[in-house]
Formats: structure tokens, sequence, C-alpha cells
């Protein structure tokens, strides 16, 4: 009966583990042959070439597996310690840097890059069993990703917090000067006052409650979040206080 793929990932980590980096080879290229497209194959692989000193291959192999699963955090930090521990610092980082985004709280990978700012010269692979908690090993890279949507990035951060200046600025300018024209012996005693600055105000207003909202709901499934947060946005849209819990929420997520 055919080894399956999953199995023979398992037994290259186990001779990974026993130091046995030929037989953890062969394991590697088994599963390759059935599965040529698995990820945590060519990792293993590339850090049983790394072990018997073919750092060129390697490499390959760790690219590889990298390109196939560009949000796993384990792969991404394993090529990262390999290219430190070959000499490429600069590169290291920037994978290092990469898998931290994808998992802020991966501690292995946190250590790696304090290790490459501090100049450390040695850093050791990680292996599946030693880094994925046993409840996610039968789990993709996909399952294990702490964002659903992948807007973990900050530039994404950057556009919740432009939304949220630009309700500010709308709130500061109703209070410091008012946008409203009164006028009790029109047939509409209120309307915007002249000027572009109130249509400029009403502009941002629209624009930063709608798309705070949308924001908010975006991330909030991103991040496997209760939507309940979306409630009292909704509900201080219309009066222009969405500010207020939306700065809560950025406050909050900041800290989590």
């Amino acid at each position: 009966m055919q080894t399956s793929v999953k199995q023979l990932v398992e037994e290259s980590a186990e001779a990974l583990r026993a130091d046995d980096a030929a037989m953890a080879q062969e394991k590697a290229n088994q599963a390759l042959q059935t599965d040529p497209n698995s990820p945590m194959a060519h990792m293993l692989l590339g850090i049983s070439h790394a072990q018997l000193g073919n750092d060129e291959e390697a490499t390959i192999e760790l690219r590889r597996a990298a390109m196939l699963a560009p949000k796993d955090v384990v792969i991404l930090t394993n090529l990262a310690v390999h290219l430190h521990d070959t000499g490429s610092h600069t590169e290291a980082t920037e994978f290092a840097t990469e898998a931290a985004k994808v998992d802020p709280k991966f501690a292995p990978t946190q250590k790696l890059l304090e290790m490459i700012k501090e100049g450390g010269k040695e850093s050791a692979f990680l292996l599946p069993k030693e880094s994925i908690p046993a409840k996610d090993q039968n789990e993709g890279p996909e399952d294990r990703a702490p964002h659903r949507l992948g807007l973990g990035s900050e530039t994404w951060t950057n556009i919740g917090w432009g939304l949220l200046m630009a309700g500010a600025f709308a709130g500061v300018y109703r209070i410091a000067a008012s946008p409203f024209h009164v006028d009790p012996g029109s047939k509409t005693p209120l309307s915007l006052a002249p000027g572009p600055l109130p249509l400029v105000w009403i502009y941002l207003l629209i624009v930063s409650a709608f798309g705070t909202l949308l924001w908010t709901m975006m991330d909030c499934f991103d991040r496997k979040r209760s939507i309940i947060w979306v409630a009292p946005l909704l509900a201080f849209s219309f009066c222009g206080l969405h500010v207020l819990p939306a700065a809560i929420y950025m406050f909050l997520r900041k800290k989590s």
C-alpha cells in the first residue's frame, strides 16, 4: 500500500529530529514524488540539504516551499534561518519580517529577528511538530494563518487610521466652525453655509462614516472577531460620532 504524503512528511521530520539528514532527504523526496507541490516536503528537503552541507540545493528547496506557501510562518522562518546562516543577512531579515507580519505572536520568528539585529551567528531550523500546535497538525497553511483575508499589512492598518483621522477632522470642524447656515424665515431654515469648506466637511463625513464601517466589517472578519463591533459604528454614523467607537476599536486592535 502506498504511503501517504502526510506520513512521509512526518517520517522525514522524525528523521531530522534524530539527526539522520540522509533518511529525512529520502523521505521528503518520496513525498514529492507523490505530491510535487507539497510545501512541507520541500521545506524538509531543504533542511536536510542544509544539514548535509548542500547550501545551494537547500536554498532552492526552501524558496520553493515559500513560493508554494507564502503565508506559512514556519516555512518563511526556516528560509530566513537558512539565508542568515549562509550570509544573506539582508534577505534573511526581509523573510523574517514577512513571517512576523503573518503571525506577530510567533515567538521563534521574533527571536530570529532579535538575533539577526544583534549580529548572532547561529540559528536553528523549526520542525513541524515543534512549531505547530497539535490541533493544527492536519491543517493547511491558510487554516493556521491569523488573517482570513490576508489584511494584516501596515498599509491596511494605515487605511483604517486615515479614515479615522478624516472623521476626527470633520468632527473638529463641526465644533469649531458650524458648517450650517440658519435662516428661520426661509423655507429651508437649516442649510449648508456658503463656501467650499462645508462641502468638504460633508464629503469627509460621508467617506469616513461609511469607509470606517466597511473597513471595520472586513477587519473583524479577517481577524475572526465578533461582528458586534459594527453595531456602534452603524448607530453613530448617522450623527457623525462614529469616530468614538472606531478609535476604541483601533486602540484595542493594536493591543491584541
